[in-house]
């Protein structure tokens, strides 16, 4: 499915999985989200971090996993999909057509939008100021985890 190989996914997610998790956020995850749920539940992309001009390497610990009964030993502790984004919307954390499915170091997320399919960053030091919190990086969940490099030099990452 991709270049970029993952590891460390959870246990496979079924279609009434995803319905699950979509009736308990209350609509429907964009056709892409599924389609990699399906192929890989979480887990760790092999290339991690996202390039842009004018900005740092921006690179992300995991993708989430979609159920916690799904989830592997190892990230047991890791919030999941439908547990983020209940907790994001409720509070009014983030955009309302945002999907967290991983995050970076410093707690900050990337996002899928729901509505148009695009991939964002989102940095959640920025209080309630959603327009300067986020960062636009590509049109599709697809291009972006074929995008994603190695980091280089001096970086490091998990």
């Amino acid at each position: 499915m991709y270049t970029n190989t993952f590891a460390r996914c959870s246990t496979q997610l079924t279609n009434a999985d995803i319905e699950a998790v979509e009736k308990r956020i209350g609509f429907e995850l964009p056709a892409q989200l599924k389609q990699h749920y399906l192929f890989c539940n979480g887990g760790k992309p092999e290339r991690r971090c996202w390039k842009a001009e004018g900005w740092d390497y921006t690179c992300l610990n995991f993708f989430f996993p979609m159920r916690p009964e799904n989830a592997i030993e190892e990230m047991a502790d890791v919030e999941t999909v439908d547990e983020i984004v209940v907790d994001l919307l409720s509070g009014k954390h983030i955009p309302e057509t945002f999907v967290p499915f991983a995050d970076d170091a410093g707690g900050n997320y990337f996002c899928v939008d729901r509505d148009t399919g695009s991939i964002y960053f989102f940095a959640m030091d920025v209080g309630d100021d959603f327009e300067n919190a986020k960062r636009y990086l590509t049109s599709s969940l697809f291009e972006f985890i074929e995008g994603l490099v190695e980091a280089t030099g001096d970086l490091e990452y998990l």
